[in-house]
């Protein structure tokens, strides 16, 4: 009987070690899914993203015709859904001077026309909904500013802002992103967004601003003008300079070098004349990285002794502007200029040296 009971209690305490294996492994389980959860979403919050480009210049039929480009790239088949706001008539509730009185806003991929909108109001309702999704002020029922929500696979595509009714005057030119609002980590990226427009002295100095959202994100951010003459440009500038500025607890501060190969953040009140971001790309302390990502992201390549300005660093989430200027300027709005943010987040490849 003995043997027996001592049986009996040796199977039990089997079983009951059995049965603590069992849930210690199903516990080990879900463990490693709440991990892996933590794990994904801490990477999730760690990725920057490029949320918004707007641009504040004059809107005109000629030549120098505002453009905004757009790059997108990453996760399949899935897509980046923009909204794209062709602003004139709105913009004098603002108190803006010479607004544009009609906006027309036509969407391209190469040189195929994708889409055209000269009011607004044809699509109102989602349009207005979008505008509140991502933080953007509405439009003025009535006025004919120009608007689009699409939706972009991987590609390049160009929208550009010209009067409606042919008369030039002061637009709003944007772009936001609904995805990286409604879907930042599900949707296709946006690897890109660059803004072409006039540039001239004083009040009509080329201003173009974005955001970053989420988390820091190494950017690319370039201010073209000579290199534009290669791709026959007419009137493109031939030496730029860019200041970079954010607004921080109130108080506007600007990019410059420090003297000791990098940047520091100045008060802009305290800004001495002349004082820019950047002038020449190559001796600029970040030129081997401009060089280096500039290569790795597929931008085209600046000539050293080019007069172009660019830098490459880490922004922190926030509001930002960057002015182009252009040093030879001698008339509002006199000169062509290209404005370029870049998403640098991704490692440089090993072919590609810094």
């Amino acid at each position: 009987m003995e043997l027996l009971s001592n049986f009996r209690s040796a199977s039990r305490r089997q079983e009951q070690t059995k049965k603590r294996k069992a849930k210690m492994k199903a516990l080990l389980r879900i463990l490693l899914g709440i991990a892996g959860f933590v794990l994904a979403n801490a990477a999730y919050a760690d990725v920057g993203l490029l949320m918004n480009a707007s641009l504040r210049c004059k809107v005109t039929s000629g030549t120098n015709v505002p453009i905004v480009g757009i790059s997108v790239s990453g996760l399949g088949a899935s897509t980046q859904q923009l909204l794209i706001r062709a602003m004139g008539p709105s913009l004098a509730q603002f108190g803006v001077p010479g607004a544009i009185q009609n906006s027309l806003l036509t969407l391209y991929q190469g040189q195929t026309v994708l889409d055209a909108n000269a009011d607004w109001s044809t699509d109102a309702n989602s349009l207005a909904a979008a505008a509140s999704t991502v933080g953007a002020f509405g439009f003025t029922k009535g006025l004919d500013d120009a608007a689009m929500l699409k939706s972009f696979t991987n590609g390049t595509y160009t929208a550009q802002f010209t009067p409606g009714a042919g008369v030039d005057g002061i637009g709003l030119l944007e772009v936001y992103s609904v995805s990286n609002v409604t879907s930042p980590h599900t949707s296709a990226g946006l690897a890109n967004l660059s803004m072409r427009g006039p540039t001239g002295p004083g009040a009509a100095v080329f201003t173009m601003g974005f955001v970053i959202g989420n988390a820091p994100l190494p950017v690319l951010i370039r201010g073209i003008g000579p290199s534009l003459t290669q791709f026959g440009v007419p009137g493109a500038a031939s030496d730029t300079t860019i200041t970079l500025f954010e607004e921080y607890q109130g108080n506007t501060y600007a990019l410059v070098p420090d003297g000791k190969g990098w940047f520091v953040w100045k008060l802009n009140s305290t800004l001495e004349p002349g004082e820019v971001t950047d002038d020449d790309w190559a001796n600029g302390p970040t030129s081997n990285l401009v060089k280096a990502y500039g290569a790795a992201l597929g931008a085209f390549a600046l000539d050293p002794a080019s007069k172009d300005a660019a830098i490459e660093l880490t922004l922190p989430p926030g509001a930002y502007t960057l002015q182009i200027r252009s040093k030879n300027a001698s008339a509002d709005y006199a000169d062509a200029v290209l404005g370029e943010i870049y998403d640098a987040s991704a490692p440089l490849p090993p072919s590609v040296g810094q």
